[in-house]
């Protein structure tokens, strides 16, 4: 299970914090209140890069990136909040 202070969001989410601008990449975030963690898995029968935005609202120290994946790969990224 998840740590009891932490907030988890789902990209499945309507205010989801996380934009990629390609469809067939997932994720999911958590922020423990120090940290943000960000899961991606692509579903990409291709590799493919892809741009991530972050909302100012998580306060992260970085609001946006570009994440390369492999054929169905997957990507963990932590951010340190401001």
């Amino acid at each position: 299970g998840y740590p009891e202070k932490c907030r988890i969001f789902n990209y499945w989410d309507d205010d989801y914090p996380v934009k990629v601008d390609n469809e067939n990449i997932k994720s999911i975030t958590l922020d423990n209140g120090k940290q943000i963690m960000m899961i991606f898995a692509s579903w990409s029968e291709k590799p493919v890069s892809v741009k991530v935005s972050v909302s100012e609202s998580l306060g992260c120290s970085e609001n946006g990136f570009t994440l390369d994946f492999t054929r169905y790969g997957s990507r963990i990224i932590i951010i340190n909040k401001k």
